[in-house]
């Protein structure tokens, strides 16, 4: 920084006394200049140091008006103070930039400490609220691993535990536990009760091999569907109802038959017969048994269940 510490003080006929350091005015840019970031290369050099370039008040002429967004100053380079964050200020903002003692000469000794503009474009600031407003620029948090928490346990997490359990990856959670995890190309998603946070109620689990879901009704009961590697499972110990405007069935191999019943469970069973006996033992190996005995398990079932399961299918 060119402050002319060396000359003889035109007032006492003296050298200065020596300097002690300070805080200086300035703005960030020079006058001139469209540049205002020198950034480092990481050689012997710079040390990979980014220098902004800063034009301070002082050393300005004062017989010449004030300039907007500019120093008018001596032109200098200063460090960026990376404990609060690693920002480039933008070109004529007013900053502080503290020197320490003897060393006001020296290239980049200076640090910008605080900054300030106009809060004229931030309608969210508020006596209760803290903003962050990086204005029109891209944003970057980066670290181990990132966290944003609310006082009700709300939370959202990236990176890996600063515990190390669990896999890394992207966690959302609410106060009751629901959330979605996804990680090393899984995705999950559980959903809790809200009377009991640590009960899972729902749970679903997603990949590149197939899909699950596994359900826990009122009464404690479970049911799960699995599709993977081109196989649907379902299991339930509850009722299945299949309504639709129609039911297609056939196995491999075999065209598709529609089951049209219009609501009767007796056309529906005769239809289904029909197919059964159509498709032959093609069938068998997928009902674990012969046609007949599925075609029986049918009716056995529907009689059972009578009125409560409807089968409904239409062409």
């Amino acid at each position: 920084m060119q402050l002319d510490a060396t000359q003889p003080s035109p007032d006492l006929g003296m050298p200065p006394p020596p300097d002690r350091g300070g805080i200086e005015l300035g703005t960030v840019g020079w006058e001139n200049t469209l540049e205002w970031v020198e950034f480092g290369q990481g050689d012997p050099v710079d040390s990979g140091k980014t220098l902004i370039r800063v034009q301070l008040f002082r050393g300005r002429d004062k017989t010449q008006p004030l300039a907007q967004g500019i120093g008018q100053g001596h032109q200098i380079l200063a460090q960026l103070n990376t404990l609060s964050g690693m920002r480039i200020p933008p070109k004529g903002m007013l900053v502080w930039v503290a020197f320490p003692a003897e060393m006001d000469l020296t290239p980049g000794a200076g640090v910008i400490i605080a900054g300030a503009s106009s809060t004229a474009q931030t309608p969210q600031l508020a006596k209760d609220r803290v903003v962050l407003d990086f204005g029109d620029v891209d944003v970057v948090f980066r670290g181990r691993s990132l966290s944003l928490h609310d006082k009700e346990n709300r939370f959202l997490c990236v990176g890996a535990s600063r515990t190390g359990n669990g896999a890394p990856g992207i966690l959302m959670q609410d106060e009751t536990g629901t959330g979605i995890h996804l990680h090393g190309g899984n995705v999950e998603i559980t959903a809790t009760d809200n009377g009991s946070p640590n009960k899972v109620k729902t749970w679903a689990h997603l990949d590149s091999g197939g899909f699950s879901v596994t359900q826990v009704d009122g009464s404690g009961k479970t049911s799960a569907l699995t599709i993977k590697d081109g196989k649907t499972i379902l299991l339930t110990p509850n009722k299945v109802q299949l309504t639709t405007g129609a039911v297609l069935l056939g196995a491999a191999g075999f065209k598709p038959v529609m089951l049209a019943t219009s609501g009767s469970m007796g056309t529906f069973l005769t239809a289904l017969s029909t197919w059964v006996g159509a498709v032959g033992g093609a069938l068998a190996p997928a009902i674990n048994g012969p046609t007949t005995t599925f075609a029986t398990a049918i009716g056995v079932f529907a009689s059972a269940e009578s009125e409560s399961t409807t089968f409904m299918a239409s062409g």
